[in-house]
């Protein structure tokens, strides 16, 4: 059995690190139906896992009743680490699809013949990829016993993980008791374990054991997003001995709960007391889709983000009010854009110096629409702290369900995410639950000295990964709708071919071809050099006595006009034209492979540089041409471009620096994938049209005097006076 929701009153018991009300409600179990010897075999070629393989020898002992959550297990095997799978796993025979979060109380690990236990045996909570099969993916949060010398054995927790099928196994992080290295040590059994998922990332936290209850949950940082276990995964509790001690580790389980949904009270608990004050901090109120900003100098430095919210609130110093679309602000003197996102704004107060000593509140009003409602991730990058809260309509704080980066999650109620520190690179992001309504946004932040800058912007969903494309700073507005189109070209004969290409081999009079710039040079300019001319259907070739064989990703490579002469030729460069069909206004994908460098032209298109393997690549021509000045090496170059209706000469200069050369031209489906080889297909495909990622909208709507302003400026100091 397995529970889909928990009520806000067991939310509130879980807050207060109790877990009575859902480790004695029925709905909150989970039946661990079935028993799996995970015995680490592995095929006779592969001689890695060693003594490490066998049997487990897993028993269900007396004692164990799943309708109370209990579980009392042996096991001999031998090791549950690096590339070793040789343990037991009681397992829920119902997959995780999503979120989830489970608990249980380890009460005890012993030796069941008595005498010290295994070293380095195990018990806990583990989540597999396949319950059954050995070397599985996984993640776990178990503890762990081990001689800590003299025959005093230590209990330690860890974490630990197998990111894919086989591979070696890692502690991707602990919970940090410096005092007793990496491992945590406690000499304390019963205590609690929890585990969980949400969008992706594993979460891991442990408790005390307080009066048979979980006393203060400790959570060690987000785990991150594993791909092979993003997807369905079996829960359960793994326990290992030692079979070349001799050693079964008897492991008792107790109160083992099972919910399909994140706990972010238990395992990405609140950091501490709230920092800020708690009254609306004073300031310009939210504006007209935009930010009120205040800025505050002459305070003297602060310490923490709480400080900073302290002083602002106090009226004093040298006030600067004024608005802006977003918080994306810097010193332009120590920092000219930081953070994500560029476009970075002076700060209002900005003197033309190195600013120290500036604190800022900014309050902005944001509207969920109902089709809007749900997860709502925010993001910061600011240098130095900060603070930042929620509240709805009534006034009411809303709580952060899970954060994670360098800041976190503080006050008893949840409600502020902040990195309090007094430097350094805030980096955090946190996610709540919004309903459809109207929202106002308080952040704090501040810098201490060497320069600052702060920046804050939000996602749909929980998303906990900063390099997430669909990040946008809060105030922007919704991304124009792209309708996507791979085109056709247009054929020059009946035999199919779509481009007419020139090959001009620069080796005869050691003409370089190391640029753009010397590749037109040489099409142009050719002299006394070989200059060879063909049709094809697509942009498909390479010097096939160059050593490179099936350059790119489509190995039909067809030879360069010319180049089919028994030798490798080096500095020639190529050119290929022909004339371009698009149906209708849209964008198109291109991908490009080649090696070495590329220009690519198309009369009337904007172009835009998506992704490049690497070196200079630019755009000209008002955005129509595209220069990728690579000296050697594959370009793998997406471009997206919007292109009007109707047919527009094209143009592809490509040349080879020395040690063998390809060139590649496809068009992509709506994210570059799907590639296909232009020239391909005869009739153009309609791709459909692709949304940008969901924003929230500034509101109230504006007036036209901030509009205005807005248009002009982007900034509008308000107000500056001295208390």
């Amino acid at each position: 059995m397995t529970a889909n929701i928990l009520s806000q009153a067991t939310r509130a018991v879980c807050c207060c690190g109790a877990l009575a009300v859902i480790l004695s409600a029925s709905a909150a179990r989970a039946d661990l139906t079935v028993l799996q010897d995970l015995t680490g075999v592995v095929p006779p070629a592969d001689n890695v896992y060693g003594a490490n393989s066998g049997t487990a020898s897993p028993v269900l002992e007396p004692g164990t009743d799943a309708s109370m959550g209990k579980y009392v297990v042996s096991s001999l095997g031998q090791d549950l680490w690096s590339r070793a799978d040789a343990g037991a796993f009681v397992y829920d025979a119902n997959p995780v699809t999503g979120d989830f979060s489970a608990v249980v109380r380890v009460s005890s690990m012993v030796n069941p013949a008595g005498g010290t236990p295994a070293q380095w045996g195990r018990a806990g909570l583990m989540v597999r990829t396949d319950p059954t099969a050995d070397h599985s993916s996984n993640f776990a949060v178990l503890r762990r016993t081990s001689d800590g010398g003299g025959g005093d054995f230590l209990e330690s927790t860890v974490t630990q993980n197998r990111n894919t099928f086989g591979v070696d196994s890692g502690e991707p992080f602990n919970f940090g008791d410096p005092s007793q290295g990496a491992g945590g040590f406690s000499n304390t059994t019963p205590q609690w374990l929890a585990i969980g998922r949400t969008a992706g990332n594993f979460f891991a936290s442990i408790a005390p054991d307080v009066g048979d209850a979980p006393g203060t949950w400790t959570a060690a940082s987000a785990f991150g997003v594993v791909p092979d276990l993003s997807g369905d995964i079996y829960l359960g509790l793994a326990t290992q001995g030692r079979k070349d001690q001799g050693k079964r580790q008897l492991a008792t389980y107790e109160q083992f709960t099972r919910v399909d949904e994140f706990l972010g009270e238990i395992l990405n608990p609140s950091r501490g007391p709230a920092l800020l004050p708690a009254g609306v901090l004073p300031g310009p109120g939210p504006q007209n889709m935009a930010w009120g900003i205040r800025e505050v100098r002459d305070l003297g430095g602060v310490a923490n983000a709480g400080e900073a919210g302290t002083k602002l609130a106090s009226g004093a110093g040298t006030i600067f009010d004024g608005v802006h679309q977003y918080i994306n602000h810097t010193d332009p003197e120590t920092n000219a854009s930081a953070g994500k996102f560029g476009g970075d704004a002076p700060f209002l107060s900005n003197t033309g110096a190195d600013d120290n000593d500036i604190q800022m509140v900014g309050h902005a009003r944001i509207r969920v629409t109902p089709d809007q409602a749900g997860a709502w991730s925010f993001g910061v990058h600011s240098d130095d702290g900060f603070a930042m809260r929620i509240r709805d309509a009534g006034g009411n704080l809303m709580p952060w369900n899970v954060a994670g980066g360098a800041g976190g999650i503080y006050g008893d109620d949840r409600s502020e995410l902040a990195f309090p520190d007094p430097t350094g690179d805030s980096n955090t992001r946190g996610a709540l639950n919004l309903a459809a309504g109207l929202y106002d946004v308080e952040y704090v932040a501040y810098e201490n000295g060497g320069g600052a800058n702060w920046e804050l912007y939000h996602a749909r969903g929980t998303v906990l990964d900063d390099a997430n494309a669909s990040w946008r700073l809060l105030g922007a507005k919704p991304d124009v709708p792209k309708h996507f189109f791979k085109p056709t070209m247009v054929m020059l004969d009946e035999l199919g071919n779509h481009f007419d290409i020139q090959v001009v081999d620069g080796t005869p009079e050691t003409t370089p071809a190391h640029s753009v710039a010397q590749a037109r040079n040489l099409l142009d300019n050719p002299g006394n050099n070989p200059v060879f001319f063909g049709l094809a259907p697509v942009i498909n070739h390479k010097d096939p006595e160059a050593g490179v064989c099936c350059g790119g990703l489509d190995n039909g490579d067809l030879p360069w006009p010319g180049l089919d002469n028994g030798i490798a030729d080096d500095d020639y460069a190529t050119r290929s034209l022909g004339l371009l069909d698009m149906p209708e206004d849209g964008f198109v994908r291109f991908h490009i492979q080649s090696d070495d460098g590329f220009g690519l032209h198309i009369d009337n298109a904007t172009f835009s540089i998506v992704s490049v393997a690497g070196g200079p690549t630019t755009t000209a021509d008002g955005g129509s041409t595209v220069n990728a000045e690579f000296g050697t090496g594959n370009t793998n170059a997406v471009l997206e471009a919007f292109i009007p209706a109707g047919q527009h000469p094209f143009e592809f200069i490509h040349w080879d620096g020395g040690g063998g050369s390809y060139a590649e031209v496809y068009v992509g489906g709506l994210a570059g994938q799907d590639g296909m080889l232009l020239g391909s297909f005869i009739e153009p495909m309609d791709l459909g049209v692709q949304f940008g990622p969901d924003v929230l909208a500034l509101v109230p709507e504006p007036s036209s005097y901030v509009l205005a302003m807005l248009g002009m400026a982007g900034v509008l100091i308000v107000r500056r006076r001295r208390k």
